[in-house]
């Protein structure tokens, strides 16, 4: 990834509709029955979604989180966070049957993960008996756009793919939906116009340009998120989001 986009990332990670909304997705798709003592997130970037994790299960667990990017780890200690790793999803520095709970948030799609089925079998690996792995990715490769390009997008997802990639590590698939299903219009026109209008070198998806856009898609986005505690989206959405276990 761009160093940029992390100094971004970590600026609007708790405000932008985007990281809210999709924290909030996130929560639906975890069920309160998961107890989690252990908990991995596996390319936790500048390190929000660590917090997050650790309100997951009573007593407080514990959360490792960790990711290639120097830059990146030094933004999570920014943010508190002590349980880091310097490592790859490729090869996890933990025993077999560590975690109860395993997270990859848009981690596997990005072109410094050579072979995503491989650290989907890591994930499993690291996994104790019965544990859970909840993946959220980019959806449909026809939707890549100059953020992709900036954030190193190598691959995006259908849910039969992810599906069949699940299954070849080992996981069976307890749910699998899109995600960020309502914008998803919004999404394909932009998406469709780039060629005609180019964003400039210094425009970013990270930038809040509006308060009250921001809020209303963070508000259309949590509302997705009630939805999904009870249904999974099989059509069309912006990402693909999985719950698996060992």
């Amino acid at each position: 990834m761009n160093p940029i986009e992390y100094e971004r990332m970590y600026r609007v990670e708790d405000s932008h509709w985007w990281y809210a909304g999709m924290r909030e997705i996130a929560s639906a798709f975890l069920p309160n029955t998961i107890t989690a003592d252990t908990i991995l997130d596996a390319g936790c970037g500048t390190g929000r979604n660590l917090a997050l994790l650790g309100q997951k299960s009573t007593p407080t667990p514990t959360v490792i989180g960790i990711d290639y990017s120097a830059l990146a780890l030094q933004f999570a200690q920014q943010r508190q966070a002590r349980k880091l790793a310097n490592a790859t999803v490729l090869e996890l520095p933990f025993a077999t049957a560590t975690f109860d709970l395993v997270t990859s948030f848009e981690v596997l799609y990005h072109a410094a993960v050579a072979d995503d089925v491989a650290a989907l079998r890591e994930f499993h690996r690291v996994l104790k008996p019965n544990g859970y792995l909840l993946v959220r990715l980019p959806a449909h490769h026809w939707l890549s756009s100059h953020h992709d390009r900036a954030v190193h997008t190598a691959r995006r997802y259908n849910r039969p793919e992810l599906r069949a990639k699940l299954q070849a590590a080992g996981f069976k698939v307890q749910r699998l939906s899109y995600a960020n299903v309502a914008l998803f219009p919004l999404a394909v026109i932009k998406r469709l116009t780039e060629p005609v209008m180019p964003a400039s070198a210094n425009d970013s998806d990270l930038e809040i340009k509006s308060q009250w856009i921001n809020h209303l898609m963070q508000r259309i986005l949590s509302a997705e998120s009630r939805l999904l505690h009870q249904i999974d989206c099989p059509i069309y959405g912006l990402s693909v989001i999985a719950l698996a276990q060992k």
